[in-house]
């Protein structure tokens, strides 16, 4: 990369589009208009940023995809900050929007674009662009050009259920995106009820629907609907597993291994580790804080590099302060594992977490309507208790949501297996060639270091001593993109 482009790739990495102090700045307007998660709009800003990075440089037209371009769009209605600031100071370049005049030729043409874009993104960042927010060209220009702007206080918005092609490589990416799974669960659950006897009579004092009348039929109720919530779950993961652009990968590096194993903290906490066993970092274990003290080594990692430059010299900081400053960093090792396929999206982790908990719940809350209408027959305040048990129960059971997908979850599993002895040696060499320090806290956690010459490191790890978290998801091409800068 030329000295020209390594400054303009740093200048919109330190660029922001939020105005400092604003109280809803575009991030979160954009996550708004969107219907987005604040985290997924933050990742989108960052990718529209590396758009912008291509159309200065790719030295061919780009194009967008359409949440990039929903950011493009948004940044443009704030003028000032986008003509005078993000082109005029940051790229140095005027960058034109360009839609689609529609028709065949043009939707051949941004086809063509979109094509290059994401070959020049491979080929400048190292990677391929994360697939959740740069999709094929086939849903690109698919599905994702009939949006269109609805007001959500006057209208229901309800899903439609798409259409299994059975032939196609995407069969079990579609089945768990569309409404079959929960509609077979509910299925289930009413066939499940009605083979076990379920009877309708209405009186003056009682409404007894279901057959929830005592703690063993309770129970007779309760843990089948449990199994299948438990099958539901891992059917739902296992889904998640099968992309459309099947670009898994099968390489990780330590530190995207390190995010597998504990997300951001435990990637901050390798990093201190590995620079504090070369001297590089100086630790105070009474103070929790950290200093340079020495020359980065030319071996070290990419992500070491960025977290040395982050602390000035003879700056005293901590490991909160270290993280905020390199949150975008994390967040391209977050998009590399995104675009392996290792990490389930907010939606898969929604799906994954909250359908079979709903169906872990049918029974205590039968259970619970039976004691209020009066249909039950025993002691009620012993059965308030076990509705409540069986609900604390399906809470620790689904209630954890997991951010690793079926596929992140086998190769962490896997590279575990192969290393278990890192648990207690965590200086020595793997037959792969990385570290045995940085391999063994970013699969075990901060508690290798104990007893170590950095156990000092603990004392500052973003992720404290835990050894892991979490769980073990037509003619018209929409807007086309730049077909240059003026």
């Amino acid at each position: 990369m030329k000295e020209e482009q390594i400054k303009l790739r740093t200048r919109l990495e330190n660029y922001t589009p939020d105005e400092i102090g604003a109280t809803y700045p575009f991030t979160k307007r954009l996550a708004r208009d969107n219907a987005w998660t604040l985290a997924y709009a933050e990742r989108v800003v960052t990718e529209y940023k590396r758009f912008a990075f291509l159309a200065m440089v790719a030295g061919h037209p780009v194009t967008p995809s359409d949440q990039v371009d929903q950011a493009w769009h948004l940044h443009m209605l704030y003028t000032y900050s986008y003509w005078e600031d993000f082109c005029g100071n940051v790229l140095g370049k005027q960058l034109h929007h360009q839609p689609t005049k529609g028709g065949s030729q043009e939707r051949d043409k941004f086809h063509d674009w979109y094509g290059r874009t994401k070959e020049s993104y491979l080929e400048f960042f190292g990677e391929h662009p994360p697939s959740d927010i740069w999709p094929d060209s086939k849903k690109r220009f698919g599905e994702d050009v009939h949006y269109i702007r609805v007001n959500t206080k006057r209208s229901w918005v309800i899903p439609k259920p798409a259409f299994i092609e059975w032939d196609s490589r995407e069969a079990k990416h579609l089945l768990s995106r569309s409404i079959l799974i929960p509609s077979l669960a509910v299925l289930l659950t009413i066939l499940m009820v009605t083979l076990s006897g379920c009877s309708l009579s209405i009186s003056q004092k009682t409404v007894q629907a279901f057959p929830v009348l005592d703690f063993g039929s309770f129970l007779q109720f309760w843990l089948p609907s449990l199994a299948i919530a438990i099958g539901l779950r891992f059917i739902l993961k296992y889904l998640e597993k099968v992309k459309p652009s099947d670009e898994e990968s099968s390489e990780i590096n330590p530190y995207e291994l390190a995010f597998l194993s504990g997300k951001k903290e435990r990637c901050i906490t390798v990093a201190l580790a590995n620079l504090a066993h070369k001297g590089v970092l100086e630790i105070d274990k009474s103070e929790k804080t950290i200093k340079l003290s020495g020359e980065l080594p030319d071996n070290a990692h990419a992500f070491e590099r960025t977290l040395f430059s982050s602390i000035n010299s003879g700056e005293i900081v901590d490991a909160e302060m270290v993280r905020e400053r390199n949150e975008y960093n994390l967040d391209s090792i977050e998009s590399g594992l995104f675009s392996k396929g290792m990490l389930l999206s907010d939606a898969a982790r929604n799906r994954v977490t909250f359908i079979p908990w709903i169906i872990s719940m049918i029974a205590p809350m039968i259970a619970l309507a039976g004691v209020l209408f009066g249909s039950f027959n025993g002691n009620t305040s012993e059965m308030i208790l076990y509705t409540m048990v069986g609900v604390v129960v399906s809470a620790i059971v689904f209630l954890r949501m997991p951010w690793r997908s079926f596929l992140g979850d086998r190769k962490l599993s896997e590279i575990k297996l192969q290393n278990t002895h890192l648990y207690s040696a965590p200086y020595g060499k793997t037959s792969e060639g990385a570290s045995g320090l940085a391999l063994s806290v970013g699969l075990f956690g901060p508690v290798v270091l104990r007893d170590t010459s950095l156990s000092e490191v603990i004392s500052v790890c973003p992720d404290g001593d835990s050894s892991e978290g979490g769980d073990g998801d037509g003619d018209c091409g929409g807007c086309g993109g730049c077909g240059g800068c003026g």
